[in-house]
């Protein structure tokens, strides 16, 4: 860092402190690891590849930035001029198609393991698995705290379409970029006060978590500890849903709201409870934000307070 190119420097959002607080407080876990596998039915060119890579990285300011925060009074996210792209391509085309699913497998596994320092690495990689002449698997693998899920379309869709110009030796036509930085001035703009009143408001006389029953086989230490679960919802029951949302004119996340919120009072033995929802962030007062590349996601609070002459329709609205 001391002898680093540096284009920009920027206070961290919200949500970007969340992620680093966590990051700093549980080193291994991989709650803020994301990881993109991506089959490919052609065989990439390796060089082709890491300059496409190369000139991704040079686009987009958030793939350029780290974080430092050991030596500074608040974190501080650092746009550097230059990042060098790396691709980690392997061929194992000599394998067997079941022990290449067991070699994707375990690479995938291990690349989880290799976690990113966010202070000095670049927080995106890619590694390629060479499976035949004609297909292959890309690892897009990157910390959270650079960017949402929305943008891996954005990336995927802008790596491929840099590879293939420069496969025909041409220059890649690309949109024009939106920087973070202005999504960060931005929210630099708007009233703090403001929305601490309205969610205390909102709020206001909350006096317990919300939680769900500890498993048995909940972590000793009370850590986090990642793992998925899951199910599929059958086609009547999927209507079912479907047609509560239709008749009641909300969207189906709200009918799911609703039955999360009943669940949770019914685990806590209370009418009022609040959790957590993921929304997308993306101002659209902001110009080009839909475009940007960067972590825009928060969570915001969800307040079910059930009256005892409340119906569900009445819940969800």
């Amino acid at each position: 860092m001391r002898n680093a190119l540096i284009q920009n420097i920027y206070p961290l959002t919200p949500m970007q402190e969340g992620l680093l607080y966590h990051s700093i407080l549980d080193e291994h876990s991989e709650a803020y690891f994301d990881q993109t596998v991506i089959t490919i039915n052609e065989r990439l060119n390796a060089e082709t590849l890491k300059e496409s890579f190369q000139t991704l990285i040079d686009r987009y300011d958030v793939l350029r930035t780290v974080f430092v925060y050991k030596e500074t009074d608040q974190p501080l996210q650092v746009v550097l001029a230059n990042k060098e792209a790396t691709i980690d391509y392997r061929d194992i085309t000599e394998l067997n198609e079941a022990e290449q699913r067991l070699y994707v497998d375990n690479f995938t596994i291990n690349d989880r393991k290799i976690r990113f320092d966010l202070e000095k690495d670049l927080l995106i990689r890619i590694s390629v698995l060479a499976l035949s002449d004609t297909s292959c698997k890309m690892v897009l693998s990157f910390h959270h705290i650079i960017m949402d899920g929305w943008c891996i379309g954005t990336i995927a869709k802008d790596l491929f379409q840099i590879y293939r110009a420069y496969s025909l030796g041409k220059k890649p036509e690309l949109d024009a970029v939106f920087p973070y930085s202005r999504y960060i001035s931005w929210l630099g703009q708007q009233n703090k006060k403001t929305a601490l009143a309205y969610w205390e408001q909102q709020l206001s006389g909350v006096e317990e978590q919300s939680g769900l029953p500890l498993s048995s086989k909940s972590t000793e230490d009370g850590s986090y500890k990642l793992n998925n679960h899951i199910f599929t919802l059958d086609e009547q029951l999927t209507r079912g849903l479907e047609m509560i949302a239709q008749q009641n004119q909300v969207t189906l996340s709200s009918v799911f709201h609703g039955i999360w919120g009943l669940l949770l009072q019914r685990y806590n033995n209370t009418k009022d409870v609040v959790f957590g929802s993921v929304v997308s962030g993306r101002p659209a007062e902001l110009e080009g934000s839909e475009k940007m590349v960067g972590l825009f996601i928060n969570t915001i609070p969800v307040r079910i307070c059930h009256k005892e002459a409340q119906t569900f329709s009445q819940i969800i609205k």
